[in-house]
């Protein structure tokens, strides 16, 4: 139904760019590989509204409203997350869960400016931080 509608002339949307996706009984397709299968079969570019858009990050500072550099972006995937806040200027906290480990050799290419093992750690992290930031 897509490949057909993008034959006459849709416009292609991409909400990210995942490969796959973690669940529990293992990995699974996720959308960013539908879309770049459609791109090549229709030759039509995606225009991305998602991660790891930076255009993304900034409608969502705008909505609340705040500067992107006053955000703070926590994410388990450096190619998507990390590199989207740092492409706006926010603050980035990177969790070792979810996706870092199959991303681990990306976290030189996009450093966050803080690690934790896991999400449960940020309010200790926070109590530690809370007059630095």
């Amino acid at each position: 139904m897509a490949f057909r509608a993008l034959e006459r002339g849709a416009t292609l949307i991409a909400l990210q760019r995942g490969k796959y996706r973690k669940r529990p009984d293992g990995n699974h397709i996720d959308t960013g590989a539908i879309t770049a299968a459609l791109e090549h079969a229709t030759g039509v570019t995606s225009k991305l509204l998602g991660k790891p858009s930076p255009e993304f990050l900034r409608s969502a500072a705008a909505s609340v409203p705040v500067k992107p550099n006053a955000l703070w972006l926590i994410g388990d995937q450096p190619a998507n997350d990390i590199a989207m806040g740092n492409a706006v200027g926010a603050h980035t906290i990177q969790v070792r869960t979810g996706m870092y480990a199959d991303q681990i050799d990306l976290t030189q290419t996009h450093p966050a400016e803080t690690t934790l093992d896991s999400i449960v750690d940020m309010p200790a992290w926070l109590t530690r931080n809370e007059h630095q930031h």
